[in-house]
């Protein structure tokens, strides 16, 4: 499996992004901000919150952020697992996804030459990058086709968290 989004120019972009798998489209998605005063972090830049209009609609909503994101994850309204992303300067960064009932656990780990890698399971079943630069810049998200168990469009916003959960 091949997903691709385009990169928005600026990170804070809130500005709607179409989801490809090849040639087709399976979805969009879009970046969302707290309020002010609800803010789980002081800087707006740590407020990573996304929603993922697909087969099914997804979001990924920040609680806390401390040493790192923690997020809830929502299909069609409903809490179906927990994300978190590690912050430290002795491990590699990451975000791992912790499904509830049918969901398997996923990580991605980012790699030092600037990839990230999937595992599910703790195996490895695929990669993400970041191509292009600045007004060309997309995302591809190479996934195994025997990685079932997760949906194409909530892999897709879990990689754009992990892309702009990264400090």
């Amino acid at each position: 499996m091949l997903l691709t989004y385009s990169c928005p120019l600026w990170g804070a972009s809130t500005k709607p992004i179409s989801v490809y798998d090849r040639e087709a489209e399976i979805g969009t998605m879009q970046r969302w901000f707290h309020d002010a005063g609800d803010r789980p972090s002081r800087n707006p830049v740590h407020d990573v919150n996304i929603t993922m209009e697909a087969d099914n609609s997804y979001a990924i909503v920040q609680q806390t952020f401390d040493k790192g994101h923690n997020w809830s994850v929502f299909q069609n309204r409903m809490h179906i697992a927990d994300m978190t992303s590690l912050h430290a300067f002795k491990h590699k960064y990451a975000v791992t996804l912790s499904g509830m009932n049918h969901l398997p656990e996923v990580t991605i780990q980012l790699q030092w030459n600037g990839q990230g890698h999937i595992y599910v399971k703790d195996e490895c079943v695929g990669e993400n990058r970041r191509t292009g630069f600045l007004w060309r810049g997309s995302v591809e998200i190479r996934v195994e086709e025997s990685a079932a168990g997760i949906s194409p469009a909530l892999l897709a916003a879990m990689v754009y968290a992990f892309w702009n959960g990264n400090p």
